[in-house]
């Protein structure tokens, strides 16, 4: 079998167990251990396939049993950890996977061995350096340490490849990972590894060690707040297999008992839903604010800050109410100022840092997402004295994760020493100036601000590694999960609070994920019998975004039967209507908007479109000319009131307005479509043509768009008094070359 073939057995069988089909799977893995001689999986299938003819038996004959449910699903969590370890062991004959060679090369190495090691020679670097300097031999502390991180290397390797995880290595790894004697970032680089291997098969032992580890490491923020991480995203990565766990309740209700663990869970759930925005944001930067900003001068920069925006349509903005309103929010409150140490809470430095992720040290997988720390041999080749101002920089920037410190670490060893001293004094001098603010930063000293720091690193370090590592295909598409945490199981009392579905509904209505969106508005509103009316609001312009005016309709009424007069309210009803063709009723609230914000040129213009679209054109005139006159700098009244003159048949003011645009450079292809038709019907063809031929040249000379352009207003100037043979002639004169038919104008 190839590996194709070996995957799509895995699939059927597992999808087998889903609907129950438990003894054909017994049939399947019988075959399987036979023909590869796997006698120990041969036992194992053997003793499954009895313990599951008795339930059947027992069953069939009417024996009543309360324990059922749990024996059959026992035996189908079982099944399902056999189907795995039989593809991987077919899986091992041909696939060329990380995960298999790591597994090659470890062979029969067992995990508490290396933990033994690991123990010793960190006792060892321990009492070489406690000698007195005159006495200490730096080169055998070195060697030492590239010894513990060779070990590292090789513990991680070894958690995240095995399969299934064996008890033994299960309390291992506990009583490793809860050992406040062991270096933190150790333990936390395991708890990483659990993760990584949920990302290839289900293993229930190394789901329930986070919480296990979680409840153990108290001392240890870094430990406890990756653990929350992982245990996030391997429920929601195996969904369905943790809803059928027998083990699973007991973990997270131990978990619950844990102090931070509400909260951890909650800052969790909206930073792995932020991350759906990264990539977003690094091409925004990459490809629009960095271009931009290297290009523009200052005063271009001063003359768009005070540039208009566009002057006809309906803007669909946000109330500047809600940001007012959610200023006493203490939990949103706390995500923003997160977010400011951020740049807004966005991973501006993904597309920065991905240029440094080709240093030989990101080739090992585990430096991904080792925890930085000053003692690596690494940093310290790059920084050499202790006191070095760039490495506690480096090491207290909270806006670098983990793995872009190492590059940051990386890319400085590269810089010639004559600069990097340079730049030593030039940190050594600013930290001096402000180490008094500094030590005094309440945020710095805030333990719950420093494990939302530590977690959103961890965050970012998946991030880089799912994203960026040279053999991510070899893996499940971690951060291409929706995030949706609010399904799962035993969870959704953490994930699913008014405070949690706020704060990430806004985040995803804020970066253009409409649907999601509503879907926590949505969900927010089933959940809590006391909703904020502006909720309505928001769930109004969501639908109204997606071009669903009747339901956003429903929800800008319900938010005025609680808040009436508001104008922003009064508009969007008024525009949804108008979407609806319902000219009257949206005519009445933008009047009242209308009347509460009096002499407002956006809405005294949306007035005249309304009218215009009731085909009310004399009336819609007269809305355009007060806007004019209200609005006598940006001259949005202009193009309205030049279409409506043509509307009318005043042809002379409809040239005359267009021919303002024309000079003030705000001239559109439209704009000379338009200007066209009026010149044509003032008898004035040869300029027609010529106003036709800007319009194809100001559209990239596309001749199709032009002509759907005029055969749409075909009819309108057909009723103008021109006929079909009038059309025919100009459109042909505007759209064939004149050097290819000279007779032609």
């Amino acid at each position: 079998m190839n590996v194709d073939q070996i995957k799509r057995m895995q699939r059927e069988l597992h999808d087998a167990l889903g609907r129950g089909r438990v003894g054909y799977v017994v049939s399947r893995l019988g075959e399987v251990s036979r023909e590869r001689s796997w006698w120990e999986m041969r036992e194992r299938v053997d003793e499954l396939s009895m313990r599951y003819g008795l339930l059947s038996r027992y069953y069939m004959d009417g024996v009543e049993d309360s324990g059922r449910t749990t024996l059959f699903r026992g035996i189908v969590d079982d099944m399902h950890t056999l189907v795995d370890s039989a593809v991987i062991g077919l899986l091992s004959e041909v696939s060329r996977e990380v995960f298999f060679e790591r597994r090659r090369e470890l062979g029969t190495t067992v995990l508490s061995e290396l933990i033994s090691r690991y123990r010793t020679e960190s006792h060892k670097i321990e009492l070489l350096k406690s000698l007195p300097d005159g006495e200490r031999n730096v080169d055998a502390i070195v060697q030492a340490r590239r010894q513990c991180e060779q070990l590292e290397t090789d513990m991680f390797n070894k958690v995240w490849s095995c399969f299934p995880m064996s008890q033994g290595d299960s309390e291992s790894l506990l009583s490793f990972c809860t050992d406040v004697s062991v270096p933190e970032y150790a333990r936390g680089l395991l708890v990483m590894a659990l993760l990584l291997g949920l990302t290839k098969y289900y293993d229930e032992r190394k789901l329930l060690l986070f919480g296990r580890i979680y409840c153990g490491s108290g001392d240890s923020a870094e430990v406890q707040t990756r653990c929350v991480v992982g245990l996030l995203l391997g429920m929601r990565l195996h969904d369905v297999r943790c809803r059928e766990s027998a083990h699973l309740p007991a973990v997270l209700s131990a978990m619950a008992d844990e102090p931070d663990f509400s909260e951890d869970v909650a800052v969790a759930t909206f930073l792995l839903v932020r991350s759906r925005n990264t990539d977003n944001i690094s091409r925004r930067v990459h490809d629009e604010l960095m271009p931009d900003l290297s290009k523009m001068s200052p005063d271009l920069r001063r003359k768009l800050r005070d540039s208009g925006g566009n002057p006809e349509a309906l803007d669909l903005e946000e109330n500047p109410q809600w940001r007012e309103m959610i200023e006493n929010d203490s939990f949103v409150q706390k995500m923003e100022t997160f977010q400011r140490m951020q740049m807004e809470g966005n991973d501006v430095f993904l597309s920065t840092f991905s240029r440094l992720k080709s240093f030989p040290f990101f080739y090992t997988m585990s430096n991904w997402f080792l925890p930085y720390h000053s003692d690596h041999t690494m940093v310290e080749d790059t920084f050499g004295e202790a006191d070095n101002p760039l490495a506690e920089m480096v090491a207290n920037a909270p806006f670098l994760c983990n793995s872009d410190r190492f590059s940051f670490c990386l890319s400085l060893g590269s810089i010639p020493g004559q600069q990097r001293d340079l730049m030593r004094e030039q940190v050594r001098a600013h930290m001096e100036e402000n180490r008094e603010e500094l030590s005094s930063n309440p945020t710095r000293a805030n333990a719950r601000y420093h494990r939302e720091v530590l977690m959103n690193g961890c965050v970012q370090d998946l991030y880089r590694f799912f994203k960026l590592f040279s053999r991510r295909s070899e893996f499940a598409a971690l951060m291409d999960m929706d995030m949706d945490m609010t399904r799962l199981a035993g969870l959704s009392r953490f994930t699913c609070t008014s405070q949690i579905l706020s704060a990430i509904a806004r985040f995803y209505m804020d970066n253009g994920f409409d649907t999601d969106a509503l879907r926590y508005y949505t969900l927010l509103c089933s959940d809590s019998a006391e909703v904020e009316p502006i909720v309505q609001q928001r769930i109004g312009l969501l639908y109204e975004r997606q071009g669903r005016p009747e339901q956003a309709l429903r929800h800008y009424l319900n938010y005025e039967l609680a808040v009436e007069n508001s104008v922003w309210n009064l508009r969007h009803i008024a525009s949804c209507y108008r979407a609806l063709r319902r000219y009257d009723e949206a005519l009445e609230y933008y009047r009242r908007a209308d009347g509460l914000s009096a002499d407002n040129v956006s809405i005294t213009l949306s007035i005249g479109h309304c009218l215009l679209e009731a085909g009310r054109a004399e009336e819609a005139l007269q809305q355009y000319f007060k806007a004019d006159l209200l609005d006598d700098k940006r001259h949005r009244a202009w193009r309205p009131i030049a279409w409506c003159s043509f509307l009318t048949g005043n042809m002379e003011r409809a040239l005359d307005y267009y021919s303002r645009m024309i000079d003030h450079q705000m001239a559109t292809s439209e704009d000379y479509l338009n200007r066209g038709h009026v010149l044509l019907c003032l008898g004035r063809r040869i300029e027609a043509v010529e106003s036709y031929r800007q319009s194809i040249a100001e559209n990239k000379g596309s001749v199709d768009d032009f002509l759907k352009a005029f055969d749409s207003d075909r009819k309108l100037l057909l009723e103008h008094g021109l006929n079909a043979i009038d059309l025919a002639l100009v459109s042909d004169a505007a759209t064939v070359p004149q050097t290819e038919n000279p007779s032609i104008l």
